[in-house]
């Protein structure tokens, strides 16, 4: 990676992986300067979105954090990275930088802001890493503090930042929140309706908060 260019691969992004994998199985201690180094770049916004932005054309493209996320010794140190920039960069609403390199500029609309492709780096990983650290970082330290939009934003996404077998602590910590925040009510209300949530607790959760709200 260097810094204000897009990062380029010179293998596969399976082949990635597996190399960066078994190097850190062999030295684990160089797992802290890949983060630091990530951190480091990321200070920078426009280097941050070179980093959040596919590796390729292809329609399934993944950037190079979303690789790295793939590499389970990296992924919850990577992770607290991506959710102290979301911290950053969603406490108010306007968070756009406009910045060209090369022949590949990115653009500034609502749809590639910084906070939405950091969130999308940790959509649908196939292993979460210490999910319950990850949980209490974004009810604790990360959702508290977001401006409301990237609230709710954050919110829907949660059934695709968790999986299922994490369900149960998602409602817990949902419905809390919806009680706290009121305004967050519809939000989060979608949100337990796309969780592994058995019908009747749906019901119970949605008519304890709304007798709340009355």
């Amino acid at each position: 990676v260097k810094p204000n260019q897009a990062p380029e691969l010179t293998c596969s992004p399976r082949a990635f992986i597996s190399s960066l994998t078994k190097l850190l199985d062999q030295r684990p201690s160089q797992a802290a300067a890949i983060i630091e180094t990530v951190s480091e770049l990321a200070e920078d916004a426009s280097q941050l979105r070179w980093l959040l932005q596919p590796l390729s054309q292809e329609s399934n493209a993944a950037s190079l954090v979303r690789l790295l996320l793939n590499v389970d010794t990296l992924q919850s140190a990577l992770r607290t990275v991506l959710l102290e920039k979301l911290v950053e960069h969603g406490m108010d609403g306007d968070d756009s930088v406009q910045f060209s390199q090369g022949a590949r500029s990115i653009p500034t609309s609502r749809s590639t802001d910084l906070t939405t492709l950091l969130l999308n780096q940790l959509k649908w990983l196939d292993v979460v890493i210490d999910a319950e650290v990850y949980i209490s970082k974004l009810f604790d330290e990360t959702l508290p503090v977001l401006a409301p939009q990237y609230q709710r934003q954050v919110i829907l996404a949660l059934p695709e930042l968790l999986d299922d077998s994490l369900s149960e602590a998602v409602i817990t910590n949902l419905t809390k929140l919806m009680e706290d925040e009121p305004s967050l009510t519809v939000a989060g209300l979608d949100a337990l309706s796309s969780l592994s949530c058995p019908s009747n607790v749906l019901e119970q959760i949605r008519q304890d908060v709304l007798n709340k709200l009355a």
